[in-house]
């Protein structure tokens, strides 16, 4: 497990590296998961919560200030977080094709327009981290993480919009606990908001909206 904390005695986070095998060999109690995944949403990250208590970690070698690490890795971090809500995307997409097709001559006219928006919507998401790719790959840190958080953003919305729409034209039946699509229309619902959440995405994207 790898996390950030601030050390006693000290007024700055640093970033540290805890080895979770002890725990879960259950000879070590020194963390706890407090809150278990319920089924609800993000099931593509299993999101929990949990309690450490003494528990031996290692510090990150780097002693200067966290946060010009995390501005020159922070690019490179974020497009993670786009690829899993991409790859979620691309699943979704592929799975409403592949029920559509038999029929899509039955499609009507509203249905028709539903999923070439959905359709369209993903092949934006697509070129948006492909961007954000060659936004990080120019080594410069302020251009990979500003197009990195722009193309997070921008999957984000673009996914759950796309999802929505494939529901309406798949049917209510996307919507029960059978149905992948229901899982996955929370899983980029709920990654949208992980880093950074909305609000610090869009106070980063105005910051830099000018420069």
């Amino acid at each position: 497990m790898f996390t950030t904390g601030v050390a006693e005695g000290e007024d700055t986070p640093s970033a540290f590296a805890m080895d979770m095998r002890p725990v879960h060999a259950g000879e070590s109690s020194a963390a706890a998961v407090t809150a278990e995944w319920d089924g609800a949403g993000m099931a593509a990250t299993q999101s929990h919560a949990a309690r450490l208590e003494a528990m031996p970690a290692v510090r990150l070698a780097y002693d200067g200030d966290l946060g010009v690490l995390v501005a020159n890795a922070g690019g490179f971090v974020m497009t993670l977080f786009t690829a899993v809500l991409l790859g979620v995307f691309d699943e979704a997409i592929a799975l409403a094709r592949a029920q559509l097709g038999p029929r899509r001559e039955g499609l009507r006219a509203f249905e028709q327009v539903e999923w070439s928006r959905a359709e369209l919507e993903h092949w934006l998401a697509v070129q948006a981290y492909e961007g954000a790719l060659r936004a990080v790959e120019t080594g410069d840190t302020l251009a990979g993480l500003t197009g990195a958080v722009r193309a997070k953003t921008a999957v984000a919305e673009l996914a759950e919009q796309s999802l929505r729409r494939i529901s309406t034209v798949l049917g209510g039946g996307t919507y029960s606990r059978r149905s992948p699509i229901a899982s996955w229309f929370e899983d980029v619902r709920a990654l949208g908001f992980l880093r950074p959440p909305w609000g610090l995405a869009f106070d980063n994207l105005f910051a830099t909206s000018f420069d």
